[in-house]
């Protein structure tokens, strides 16, 4: 009965240390080596305008949990500025807001994010709305039917349906009803607005997302827009131009929505900089900030939580279970001959401690000196005797 206690308490430590490592690896990112590094990317956006000496207000666009990438810190910086959040099923927004502002202002927005091809937006809601068709004119109705006819006959799903209109409508050689829809192609915001607006002819929810290319070392960055499609269960991005599906891996995506990014109360001649740079950084860090940011209480009970000295002691002693269940291993399955169990991994201990040579020659001093005073006393016959009780009845 008492084996199979041992047995089960065994099993259930065994689980519990297994699924804290699975745990730590899959979801927090730990590394199973101390020295792996990663990438990682800080964007940083810069709001300026002239304020007009009242009070003055910033609504300002910041991603929410962008696809393919973790958040592991961000940071507003806004002297004399209050600060709040405020976020949706779809998008999220910073708003500043100051008493009394004259004269040029610049706000900061600073995100740190770790690449992460598993990470998943969340923004998007279930299930959109249906868009209504709109109210085009004659020449434009009868343009956008007969290309809306053309691309249904080809395609089986929304998809393709949007791959197909996107590959008509940039094709290096148009039909002239194609010609009548391609006015607004060379500004890029105008161009996906025309996009879904021939879309919404086929009643296809679509929406525009924008997007901020990660160049390591810009200053001036600029967000692309990019199209979105929904499918009745998830939204499709695709590439405006090239009809290319889905989000470029080195892309941010911003915010969705056709708003404006900054809406500025108070003051004028509002304007956004990006700027970007990457870095390596040690994974573990990295792990232990995103398991903060995430709200994980795993890393409080962690080693990394203790003071660097007690880190250090922990370290050593960690290593003795590891050290005894190699001398067991070599004493009963190898049959190596030893000390003991425990005698060879203290010596190992000391000598890391003392290096090597000054190990050795410790370790042969205090032999020496052990062997000396065993000698003595065997003399004195002040020796230990197993058989105690044949000595103690003489």
């Amino acid at each position: 009965m008492k084996d199979l206690q041992v047995k089960l308490v065994a099993l259930v430590l065994a689980v519990v240390g297994v699924g804290l490592c699975y745990y730590k690896v899959t979801w927090l990112g730990f590394p199973l080596r101390s020295d792996d590094q990663t990438e990682v990317w800080t964007v940083e956006a810069r709001v300026q305008f002239e304020a007009q000496g009242g009070p003055a207000k910033v609504r300002f666009h910041i991603p929410r949990m962008p696809p393919g990438f973790a958040v592991l810190d961000e940071d507003f910086v806004s002297s004399k500025y209050g600060l709040a959040t405020e976020e949706d099923e779809t998008s999220r927004e910073a708003l500043w807001a100051v008493r009394r502002a004259k004269g040029k202002q610049a706000l900061y927005y600073r995100i740190q994010l770790l690449p992460d091809a598993e990470a998943v937006s969340t923004r998007q809601p279930v299930s959109p709305e249906y868009p209504v068709k709109p109210d085009y004119l004659e020449l434009e109705g009868q343009a956008v039917s007969a290309l809306l006819d053309q691309v249904r006959s080809e395609s089986a799903d929304i998809a393709s349906f949007t791959r197909e209109l996107l590959l008509r409508l940039n094709c290096p050689a148009p039909e002239e009803n194609i010609l009548l829809l391609r006015e607004d192609r060379e500004e890029p915001e105008a161009w996906v607005r025309q996009i879904i607006r021939v879309l919404a002819g086929a009643r296809i929810p679509a929406r525009m997302v924008h997007l901020l290319p990660l160049r390591d070392g810009v200053r001036h960055g600029v967000l692309v827009p990019w199209l979105e499609v929904h499918n009745e269960h998830e939204w499709i991005a695709f590439n405006p131009y090239t009809a290319d599906r889905g989000l470029p891996s080195d892309m941010l995506m911003w915010f969705q929505g056709d708003r404006p990014m900054v809406n500025v109360i108070g003051g004028r001649g509002e304007k956004v900089e990006f700027s970007a740079a990457r870095q390596t950084e040690v994974l573990v860090a990295v792990a232990q900030q995103r398991a903060k940011t995430e709200g994980s209480v795993i890393t409080d009970f962690s080693l990394l939580s203790l003071p660097l000295q007690t880190q250090n002691v922990y370290r050593v002693l960690l290593l003795v279970p590891l050290g005894a269940f190699v001398m067991v291993v070599l004493r009963n399955f190898i049959g190596v001959k030893t000390f003991g169990t425990f005698m060879p991994i203290l010596i190992a201990l000391a000598f890391r401690e003392t290096e090597l040579l000054w190990g050795l020659v410790l370790f042969t001093l205090l032999v020496a000196l052990a062997l000396a005073v065993r000698l003595y006393l065997e003399t004195l016959k002040l020796f230990w005797c197993r058989d105690w009780r044949r000595y103690s009845s003489s």
